[in-house]
């Protein structure tokens, strides 16, 4: 008797960065501030940073820092400065470009 089976794979390809964040000057104290990338491919997982800042992950104002948008309440004055944006999954590691925040009085 001879059996045969099917068996399907399927090709994890590494994230593509489809909608980077975009930059926003002239940011007033108190408002809120949203940055969002938008990223194609399967199981991704995304970290929100801030270069050579403080960490994101300790302040309660701030939201969304391992999903796609991220949210910062009640900006002030020190949260201006540049974030990125790491989308992963099994294949990679994309980074996106900078985006910059000028928070002013």
């Amino acid at each position: 008797m001879l059996y045969l089976s099917t068996v399907f794979v399927a090709a994890v390809n590494p994230p593509v960065i489809v909608v980077e964040p975009e930059s926003m000057s002239d940011v007033r104290t108190r408002s809120t501030v949203t940055l969002s990338v938008d990223a194609e491919g399967l199981r991704l997982s995304f970290s929100w940073q801030r270069t050579g800042g403080r960490s994101l992950a300790d302040d309660p104002r701030i939201e969304g820092t391992d999903t796609s948008s991220l949210r910062i309440r009640g900006a002030e004055v020190a949260d201006s400065g540049s974030y990125v944006c790491e989308v992963s999954n099994a294949a990679g590691t994309v980074r996106s470009r900078e985006a910059i925040i000028s928070v002013s009085k």
